[in-house]
């Protein structure tokens, strides 16, 4: 199954009031191929009460934001969902649920984001207190101001960051037992005044491989037997 939505946000010439898109989609079924591309300020992809709601197996969305204050609210049941978000622009939010006690066991997932701009809110939990093992997450952020937050309950999720930018944001939290091969965090960073927290819990493994770059950074590692 592949659906395609583009939608591009129009400006009212006559006024300065801005025409924003709000797309919502309960989508139920494997091998969902969608792709969805806003452009504009204030549209959104679900919102915190009625959100896009994906079940199924061998899930691929992409969804590609670009302007200012636009949203992502999903949830995503099933194994081996791969998502792609790219977000271009300021003040910006996003939610991304893999939910595993709806029915599946967000095995296998694979999310990589791209984002470039200031003051943006990035929010992903894998599992959501279940294992979700083979977790991949890959963060590439550049920008100011931005807040990044993964919180993976799982034993062995790949995870990697990638930040430029100043007083941006970061925080992970790892749960499950490790061993052979479980947790694993890899992270670098440039610009100044970042602030990074990094938990990993379980048996064994716990690695962290970390390269911070600039002025008065707060970095808290906490790993636990």
């Amino acid at each position: 199954m592949k659906k395609s939505i583009r939608t591009l946000a129009l400006a009212l010439m006559l006024s300065s009031t801005a025409l924003a898109n709000d797309i919502y989609i309960d989508q139920t079924g494997d091998n969902l191929d969608l792709t969805i591309t806003q452009e504009g300020s204030g549209n959104q992809v679900g919102t915190s009460s009625t959100d896009v709601s994906i079940s199924g197996d061998n899930a691929t969305i992409v969804i590609n934001q670009i302007g200012d204050t636009n949203t992502v609210t999903m949830s995503q049941t099933g194994d081996n969902f791969t998502l792609t978000l790219d977000k271009t622009g300021n003040s910006n939010d996003v939610t991304i649920n893999c939910d595993s006690l709806a029915g599946g066991n967000c095995v296998g997932v694979t999310i990589d984001k791209t984002i470039t701009g200031n003051s943006n809110t990035f929010t992903t939990n894998v599992g959501e207190n279940a294992d979700s093992g083979g977790a991949s997450i890959t963060y590439s952020v550049t920008g100011n101001s931005n807040t990044v937050t993964n919180t993976v309950d799982g034993i062995n999720a790949t995870i990697n960051t990638s930040i430029t930018g100043n007083n941006n944001s970061y925080s992970v939290t790892q749960s499950g037992d490790g061993s052979v091969l479980g947790h694993g965090l890899t992270h670098t960073h440039t610009g100044s005044s970042g602030t990074f927290s990094f938990t990993q819990s379980g048996d064994s493994d716990k690695i962290i491989n970390m390269t911070t770059d600039g002025a008065s950074a707060n970095v808290s590692i906490t790993q636990t037997d």
